[in-house]
């Protein structure tokens, strides 16, 4: 993706072992460019099988799982 000029490293301001990757401005017009077929396939392929109460299911559990992981996804609170 760096290669293709779609995303670039940055260093971490808050963990100098990492390393970001970042989009450009041409990963993101890809990124949109791909986002309706994607929402497409995923409520063909999950969501249009679910029923309301699925859906809440598959809401709680995320939520959940979520809150585990921390506002930065970085499994603290």
């Amino acid at each position: 993706l760096e290669e293709e000029g779609l995303v670039e490293r940055r260093a971490c301001a808050e963990d100098a072992r990492a390393t970001l990757a970042v989009l450009t401005p041409d990963g993101l017009a890809r990124v949109v460019g791909a986002a309706p077929g994607h929402v497409a396939e995923v409520r063909d392929r999950v969501f249009d099988a679910l029923d309301a109460r699925d859906v809440a299911d598959l809401h709680r559990v995320c939520s959940r799982i979520l809150e585990r992981l921390g506002p930065q996804g970085l499994g603290g609170p």
